[in-house]
C-alpha cells in the first residue's frame, strides 16, 4: 500500500480518498510541484497482466469522454 509522504511515479502521495476491489485512489501532487491529481494506483496483488490490461482500457474510454462531473486523465 502507499504512504502519504511516498511517490509513485513521478507523483508526491498526500492521503488515500477511497479505496476499490482492486485499487486505491489517492490525492497527489506532480513531483515538480504543479498540481493536485486523483491517483489510482492497483493494489500488488492485482497487478497482473489482465488487470493492467482493462486498467488501460478505463482510462482510454474515460480519455474520450468531456463533462464537468467526469475527470480528466493526465497520464497512464
Amino acid at each position: 500500500m502507499v504512504q502519504p509522504g511516498g511517490q509513485v511515479d513521478g507523483y508526491r502521495i498526500e492521503a488515500l480518498l477511497g479505496r476499490g476491489g482492486e485499487a486505491a485512489v489517492y490525492r497527489a501532487h506532480r513531483a515538480e510541484g504543479t498540481g493536485v491529481v486523483a491517483l489510482k494506483v492497483l493494489d500488488e496483488e492485482h497487478r497482473d497482466r489482465h488487470s493492467t490490461a482493462r486498467l488501460a482500457r478505463e482510462f482510454r474510454i474515460v480519455e474520450q469522454l468531456t463533462h464537468p462531473h467526469v475527470v480528466r486523465v493526465y497520464d497512464h
